[in-house]
């Protein structure tokens, strides 16, 4: 993908992003990857990825699964209707998808998760600040 910026418009101020529009689900897909693992789109951009022009039950549907077909989730979980709504599009299997569905769900082994994911990022802190300073 090159440099050229990409406008994200909704209801949020517009803010610009370094690469190209993507215009099928195959690039909108690559563009989540790109983004590493994680993005915000206008639900207006996943439904012309998709190819439809309207945002019925069905196209919300089919683009979920279209989505989960290319290892990509949405959140929220129910898409939203209106295409001025954001979608967060997050690439499954990766380290903000573990955060996100450990923060999600309630219960002991998701709490267990959460507890996991701090002390490594601890972990690491104090060890690159070990590395830093030479200790």
């Amino acid at each position: 993908m090159s440099g050229v910026p990409l406008e994200r418009r909704g209801r949020n101020k517009e803010s610009t992003m370094t690469t190209n529009m993507p215009q099928t689900m195959e690039e909108l897909s690559e563009y989540v990857k790109y983004h590493d693992g994680v993005v915000t789109v206008g639900m207006a951009r996943v439904r012309d990825c998709y190819g439809k022009e309207r945002l019925g039950k069905y196209v919300r549907e089919g683009i979920s699964k279209e989505l989960a077909s290319h290892g990509i989730c949405h959140y929220p979980a129910n898409l939203p209707y209106n295409q001025f709504e954001q979608v967060r599009l997050v690439q499954m299997g990766t380290p903000v998808h573990d955060v996100i569905e450990a923060s999600s769900k309630i219960g002991v082994p998701f709490d267990s998760k959460l507890r996991a994911i701090v002390s490594l990022d601890k972990e690491k802190v104090i060890q690159k600040i070990r590395e830093l300073v030479g200790v």
